[in-house]
C-alpha cells in the first residue's frame, strides 16, 4: 500500500488528518529504507562470494 492509499484509508476510517499524514510519510520513509537495505544486502552477498572464490582459488591452486 502506498502512502496516498494509506492516507485515504485512514481518513476514511476517521483518523485525524495529522495522524494520516504522518503515517503516509512514515510509509514512504520505510519504502526508501527497505530499498537501500536490499541494495546493501546484494553488495554484501557479492563481496562474500568474491572472498569465498578467492579462498577456494588459493586452496585449489
Amino acid at each position: 500500500m502506498n502512502g496516498t492509499n494509506l492516507y485515504r484509508a485512514l481518513i476514511s476510517a476517521g483518523a485525524e488528518e495529522q495522524v494520516a499524514k504522518q503515517a503516509a510519510d512514515d510509509n514512504f520513509k520505510m519504502v526508501i529504507t527497505l530499498a537501500e537495505l536490499k541494495i546493501t544486502n546484494r553488495l554484501t552477498l557479492g563481496l562474500v562470494i568474491a572472498l569465498l572464490l578467492l579462498e577456494l582459488r588459493a586452496f585449489i591452486g
